[in-house]
């Protein structure tokens, strides 16, 4: 039943920041993903993450959702590949890549 609760609360949160992100309110996207990451004791997974990503991305702060690549990292969090897309299409829309 934990476990079960944990599962809804990370599809919510993913959910949410999925929606602000897709605003381009990229700021309100990081810090639901802060909020979740200080709560969570077992973690947060990817697709809160990746969710993260997206939105920095859209909103042009590449360089924010290249270091929440790396956190994903430190944190053993495998990314989904649609986040990978996200940061290249933001570098590209930059001329950086």
């Amino acid at each position: 039943r934990g476990a079960r609760r944990l599962q809804a609360h990370l599809v919510i949160g993913e959910d949410a920041i999925s929606s602000v992100g897709r605003k381009r309110a990229w700021g309100e996207a990081l810090a639901l993903l802060r909020g979740m990451v200080s709560l969570q004791q077992d973690g947060v997974d990817a697709g809160c993450y990746s969710a993260a990503v997206k939105a920095c991305a859209r909103g042009t702060r590449w360089p924010l959702a290249i270091q929440l690549l790396g956190e994903m990292k430190l944190a053993d969090v495998a990314l989904h590949i649609s986040g990978y897309n996200s940061v290249l299409g933001a570098l590209a829309r930059q001329g950086l890549t």
